[in-house]
């Protein structure tokens, strides 16, 4: 009696969990893409945190979010692990390619012109993959080799409303209390190079608890601090990456390279930088 009282309990805890994972990935994500300019096919890493939902699974959800209009006679958004590639239901990573299925008895049809892609680990949050900033990301390492290109995120519309169309029974009751919502609105202004929306909110979240499961995460507030001429903030939260972890160097060296080229950094900043980071 014992043991089936405990085995049901831990079942419903992992079942719990796997729904709060749920709800947690498609909050982020309507913060990160607001809207879609068209349809979308989204790639990422096997989830395997989210049990008992696998990417066929959550491609309903996704539909019903982000194409709420449609009568589901056919379904042209879709999310897939990246194992389908090179399988029936992703033939190849070429552009061109056509991606066409039968979910369940839908059927489906897009193109790798159209693609994605994003990565989730949590508790870290969720991320979509920047075609340029991201190559240097060293979580993404043997998971995107080589296929960057295909993160296609100009389909991304920031003025999108996505978020109205989410279940009452997946909205937060205030999604801005945590970390990945600052990362997702600061990641988002990234992409268009909007560095002193990132500045606000890396002020407004810096001056919160709030800090990130994911050293990473910190990027995109290097990178506004840096371009707006706040070199303080900005190597403040290098060296706090850095002296946790110099594993982030591959990821910051990188960075730092391309802001020194794109912007005026003065002498005694790349002095200072040079003492916190050594790459060399």
């Amino acid at each position: 009696m014992v043991i089936s009282v405990n085995a049901q309990f831990q079942n419903a805890v992992s079942f719990k969990r796997s729904w709060e994972l749920q709800r947690s990935f498609f909050n982020q994500l309507v913060i990160r893409a607001p809207g879609f300019k068209e349809d979308v096919v989204m790639l990422s890493n096997e989830i395997s945190e989210i049990n008992y939902v696998t990417d066929a699974n959550l491609t309903a959800p996704f539909n019903w979010i982000y194409d709420p209009d449609n009568s589901f006679d056919e379904i042209n958004n879709g999310l897939f692990y990246i194992t389908r590639v090179g399988g029936s239901r992703i033939p190849a990573l070429e552009k061109g390619q056509q991606i066409e299925y039968t979910y369940r008895f839908v059927p489906f049809s897009n193109s790798v012109d159209n693609m994605i892609l994003y990565y989730y680990k949590p508790p870290a949050c969720l991320k979509v993959v920047h075609p340029v900033y991201d190559r240097w990301n060293p979580l993404f390492m043997g998971v995107f080799n080589d296929i960057w290109d295909f993160s296609n995120i100009e389909l991304i519309d920031p003025d999108g409303m996505a978020s109205n169309n989410l279940p009452d029974f997946w909205e937060l009751e205030d999604p801005t209390q945590n970390w990945c919502y600052y990362f997702q609105k600061a990641d988002l202004a990234r992409q268009f190079d909007d560095w002193d929306e990132i500045v606000r909110l890396g002020d407004e979240v810096l001056s919160t608890s709030y800090q990130a499961q994911d050293l990473t995460e910190y990027a995109p507030f290097i990178q506004g601090y840096a371009f707006t001429g706040d070199f303080e903030n900005a190597l403040y939260l290098t060296d706090y990456v850095i002296s946790r972890s110099g594993y982030y160097r591959r990821q910051l060296c990188p960075i730092w390279q391309d802001i020194e080229q794109r912007n005026s950094i003065p002498d005694e900043i790349i002095l200072e930088l040079e003492e916190i980071i050594d790459c060399q």
